[in-house]
């Protein structure tokens, strides 16, 4: 019998381990609370190979309710105001279905469309790395697993935001970034060397990573920009924890990629 060891080093060889990803993407540092959203933080994947031949539906599908729900919520202010993240209702209403439903909702069309271009390639790429897992028999059912790690980075990465301000009646939020921000952190845990473009530099995935925890950290001590850089901060790092949480030994497979092992 095959050990879990020899399975995950046998998961990452040429044969299975490939680039998933359309054309260039952006990766962003994008969410507010209840007014206008800032784009502050680009990142840009250099080159991506789309060669795999798995199916990539459960993004697809994920980009298609969010954005109709979105649109229409976009001329129903009272049904977005139901579904937004407001953490005083959620705490002292018991409201808990905001902490993911808020995730679908989006403040404009900009808003939307960087989302889901940003959801779209990521998600793709994570997609086919779960699926990747699932035939080398590490990962038994990767869509589910896929939508653990999504909905799982909406309501982790809200978690500090509830905490700080479930007295505080006026805010609210709306967004799917701490979800997106968990989905792209899982793409630099499998590819942690690919290359992105970070205000015009190329840097590999890993230290942009870095650099984009260090300056959301930052950012959320300093305060004052209507952002909510917690979220960002907790959903990149659940997303790239969560490999570990659906085995350990897939740390082998980040050290294996910057030639630690």
């Amino acid at each position: 019998m095959e050990t879990s060891d020899s399975i995950v080093m046998r998961c990452f060889t040429i044969k299975y381990f490939k680039s998933v990803s359309s054309a260039s993407s952006v990766f962003y540092s994008y969410l507010h609370d209840s007014t206008i959203p800032l784009f502050h933080f680009l990142i840009i994947p250099d080159s991506v190979n789309f060669a795999d031949k798995h199916s990539t539906y459960m993004t697809i599908i994920l980009v298609i309710v969010t954005s109709l729900i979105s649109i229409v919520c976009f001329s129903k202010p009272d049904f977005m105001a139901q579904l937004q993240f407001n953490p005083y209702r959620v705490y002292h209403k018991k409201e808990w279905y905001r902490l993911v439903t808020h995730g679908f909702l989006h403040a404009n069309w900009f808003h939307l469309i960087i989302n889901m271009f940003v959801l779209f390639t990521f998600g793709t790429a994570v997609e086919n790395y779960f699926k990747q897992l699932n035939t080398a028999d590490i990962v038994k059912y990767p869509n589910i697993n896929f939508l653990l790690l999504y909905f799982g980075g909406i309501i982790i990465s809200s978690l500090t935001t509830l905490k700080k301000h479930r007295n505080n009646y006026p805010y609210n939020a709306v967004g799917a970034s701490g979800a997106v921000s968990a989905i792209v952190f899982t793409s630099i845990f499998f590819n942690p060397l690919h290359t992105l473009i970070l205000y015009f530099i190329p840097l590999p995935a890993i230290l942009a990573g870095i650099l984009y925890l260090v300056y959301s950290h930052y950012m959320s001590k300093r305060g004052g920009d209507n952002i909510n850089h917690d979220a960002h901060f907790l959903g990149a790092v659940f997303g790239f924890i969560f490999p570990l949480l659906i085995d350990f030994k897939l740390i082998n497979i980040f050290l294996q990629q910057l030639n630690i092992l």
